[in-house]
């Protein structure tokens, strides 16, 4: 898993690096017996990471997108500071809602360790820093916190993050509650709750999921209304006259109308008005023209 996480994206590549070095120190420090076995695993990671790092690709890839490059400096500060406002604008009323709805279960699982929990706030700390960590790779090589993708994974991981440090801080005020109270009994009786109460959950994340994303976003409703509207046929007609054009061999320099719908499912992206638009290019090379370009629409 080493070997195949750290040859892969840098956003989760530069995360696991983290966990990983952390890990290794810990278990040193904490002379546990399974110390050599991390520290390997992250001899193993580091090697695969840095090979995934020094491939020539790359260097080809970043001189061709065009864009400006920060400093590791420039690329820590804003790293920092998008994660700060990616948890302000993300911090909704649904996610306290699933939060407090969480809080049993979590209390439940607390209870049963006998882990410490020992320093929150240094945990909620390395976690904030571990998630800031992830934008640095495309600051510092593009100047952007990355396209659809990567924000999809800055999204998960907001999650697992923002739940982790909750389990974490019920689990340290639990573990002070026993200690004052000296009561080692669980505080709730959850247990013959926690199938129903679970059911509850999922059902109400699935509802959350339906508000907090465009429905129009999630793809069985979006299919079925393109269907339904006419979009996905109308779609297809503007494609069909795209293809007229640009399968006509004697015409080189295409002029391509913009779609007058795009569906969802089937339409990430399109060509723009520039002809040397990475998209353009692209376009005009698979189907052996000179230049493709979209009109105005005016």
């Amino acid at each position: 898993m080493s070997v195949l996480v750290a040859g892969g994206s840098y956003v989760t590549g530069i995360s696991m690096a983290l966990i990983l070095a952390l890990a290794a120190v810990w278990y040193w420090y904490r002379k546990r017996s399974c110390r050599w076995f991390v520290t390997a695993d992250f001899i193993i990671y580091m090697v695969c990471f840095l090979l995934n790092v020094m491939a020539p690709g790359n260097m080809t890839r970043l001189d061709s997108s065009g864009e400006a490059v920060s400093s590791v400096t420039e690329a820590v500060i804003l790293s920092l500071r998008e994660a700060a406002v990616y948890l302000q604008d993300k911090s909704s009323f649904s996610c306290v809602v699933l939060g407090v709805m969480l809080a049993p279960v979590f209390l439940h699982i607390v209870q049963e360790r006998k882990y410490r929990y020992p320093w929150p706030l240094l945990v909620t700390l390395f976690s904030f820093g571990l998630f800031a960590a992830q934008y640095a790779p495309n600051f510092y090589t593009l100047g952007i916190a990355g396209a659809g993708r990567v924000l999809n994974i800055y999204c998960w991981t907001y999650f697992i993050l923002i739940y982790g440090n909750e389990l974490y801080w019920l689990g340290w005020l639990a573990r002070r509650k026993r200690e004052k109270t000296g009561d080692e009994s669980l505080p709730m009786k959850t247990s013959y709750l926690l199938s129903g109460w679970i059911s509850g959950i999922l059902v109400l994340i699935f509802s959350l999921m339906y508000g907090y994303v465009y429905p129009s976003t999630l793809i069985t409703v979006s299919a079925a209304q393109d269907l339904q509207n006419g979009g996905a046929a109308q779609y297809y007609e503007d494609w069909q006259l795209r293809l007229a054009i640009l399968q006509d061999t004697s015409v080189q320099d295409a002029v391509l109308e913009p779609f007058s719908y795009t569906p969802y499912v089937l339409c990430f992206d399109d060509i723009v008005e520039d002809p040397e638009n990475w998209k353009n290019t692209s376009m005009a090379a698979w189907y052996g023209k000179s230049s493709v370009t979209r009109s105005t629409g005016e």
